[in-house]
C-alpha cells in the first residue's frame, strides 16, 4: 500500500511541477526568467514539488537497484511492478509537458543512482 501512495505522490508532484513552471514557445531564455521572477510564489512551489518528487522517485529507483542486485530476490517481482507503474506515470507526465517531465525524470535517475552506497 505504501508503494501505491509513493507512485501517486510522484504523479502529483510531477504534475504540479509541470503546471507551475511555464516554458514559452518558442523558448526565449529572457522570457523564461522574467516569468520566474514575476511569479515567485509559483516558482517556489514548483521548486518544492520538483524537490519532493525527485526525492521520492530517486528513492524508488534506489530501492529497485538494491533489490535487483541484492539477495532479496523474493521481492523483485513487486519492485518490477512498481517500476512499470513509474514508467506509466512518466509517460502520462510526458504528455502534459515533455520538457519539464524530462528534467523531472533525469534528475530522479541521477539522484537514485548517486544515492547508492556501494
Amino acid at each position: 500500500m505504501l508503494a501505491v501512495g509513493r507512485i501517486l505522490f510522484i504523479y502529483l508532484f510531477g504534475y504540479l511541477f509541470i503546471k507551475w513552471i511555464w516554458i514559452p514557445k518558442p523558448f526565449v531564455l529572457a522570457d523564461f526568467f522574467i516569468v520566474l521572477i514575476t511569479h515567485p510564489l509559483e516558482f517556489l512551489a514548483a521548486a518544492l514539488a520538483l524537490f519532493l518528487g525527485v526525492l521520492l522517485t530517486g528513492g524508488l529507483i534506489k530501492d529497485f537497484i538494491h533489490k535487483l542486485r541484492g539477495a532479496q530476490k523474493k521481492h523483485i517481482l513487486l519492485k518490477i511492478i512498481e517500476m512499470v507503474f513509474l514508467i506509466i506515470v512518466f509517460t502520462i507526465l510526458f504528455r502534459f509537458g515533455w520538457e519539464q517531465a524530462l528534467v523531472f525524470f533525469s534528475l530522479s535517475i541521477v539522484y537514485g543512482t548517486i544515492s547508492l552506497e556501494s
